[in-house]
């Protein structure tokens, strides 16, 4: 089982405020500190932000991205420092992402600059695109070595 958490593309935009974030994380965190039980099943955290949902991804994509990459960072160092959410310190982070954010121009380093923190990326493929996905990475792609 793994704790969705930010599910929303507000959490990149302000619209639930600058540390909504950091509620949510801190909510998990107390829960799990209290339940142990439950702690046991938990698996990791997931996230699933969705910057292309943003109204104004079609004009703002470089920003958007930025502020979703940001993010990403503030929570693995936030998550990862072992003292701010001790009880997920350990767990699992993964976020999904559609497959074509690879090798666009506003996600230079993307996804390898988020292994620092070990996130589990997920490529979302959406409909029947498996095929286009393989061929896009290639056998011997840097998605390999990700995955």
């Amino acid at each position: 089982t793994r704790l969705y958490l930010l599910q929303d593309v507000g959490f990149l935009d302000g619209t639930y405020g600058p540390t909504a974030w950091v509620e949510h994380i801190d909510a998990a965190n107390n829960f799990l500190q209290r339940n142990r039980d439950v702690a046991e099943a938990v698996l990791g955290l997931h996230f699933d932000l969705e910057p292309h949902q943003n109204p104004n991804w079609s004009t703002n994509q470089t920003e958007l991205f930025g502020m979703f990459m940001s993010l990403l960072h503030e929570v693995g160092t936030y998550v990862r420092d072992g003292t701010s959410a001790p009880a997920l310190a350990h767990e699992e982070l993964s976020i999904d992402v559609p497959h074509w954010f690879k090798g666009q121009p506003y996600a230079t380093g993307f996804p390898t600059d988020l292994l620092q923190y070990n996130y589990t990326v997920a490529f979302m493929i959406y409909g029947g695109t498996g095929a286009q996905l393989f061929n896009y990475f290639g056998a011997d792609s840097e998605l390999e070595d990700i995955a």
